[in-house]
């Protein structure tokens, strides 16, 4: 049988913070059980603006024309069956790394807005804030990528929202890191649709 790829695309600038300890927590348990995980900190990433050029509509398939590395990204998220993605809540949103990635991915829908190059994979939103309700941020930017599940063919399997402030806090919520070990051994066996 053939394993299960998971790619995580971790927009926390710290390293070993709450959202890298919540998603290697998911990852860990993921290869426990079989699955090939991989992580990408876009904090190391080259990643430039969508200046929305147009250029990506110019010819099929599609593809941005920009130079940096969100081609090599691109090739690991078809790669993918299940993407992670980790973002810490920075000033009320995602953090900005992550931002810049997902407005490139403009490049990965045709010129008719159909077509997304990565649909049919599956999904899972991890995301940490400050703030000790979770209905401010967190809850509601997994909703933002629920609500995209049916235009861009994407399934989101299970989000992990957690409020920490103290770097490596999220340790101390074992409830929390008990449900990321069963969401990621979950995932080992999740297969694109």
């Amino acid at each position: 049988m053939v394993p299960t790829k998971i790619l995580s695309l971790n927009a926390s600038p710290r390293k070993r913070g709450n959202t890298d300890l919540l998603s290697q927590a998911v990852l860990k348990a993921a290869r426990e059980q079989g699955a090939v995980t991989e992580t990408l900190y876009l904090i190391d990433q080259k990643i430039g603006l969508c200046t929305q050029c147009e250029g990506c509509h110019a010819a099929e398939p599609n593809r941005c024309v920009l130079v940096d590395d969100f081609a090599e990204i691109v090739e690991k998220l078809k790669a993918a069956d299940v993407i992670v993605i980790a973002t810490p809540i920075w000033w009320s949103g995602v953090h900005a790394s992550l931002k810049l990635l997902l407005d490139r991915c403009y490049s990965l829908l045709s010129g008719n807005w159909d077509k997304f190059q990565l649909q049919g994979k599956g999904l899972v939103v991890i995301a940490c804030q400050t703030q000790a309700d979770e209905n401010l941020y967190v809850r509601p930017l997994v909703k933002e990528f629920e609500v995209y599940q049916d235009w861009l063919k994407l399934t989101v399997i299970d989000s992990l929202v957690a409020s920490a402030e103290k770097k490596g806090e999220i340790l101390e919520n074992a409830e929390l890191m008990a449900r990321a070990e069963r969401v990621g051994a979950s995932l080992a066996g999740w297969k694109r649709a």
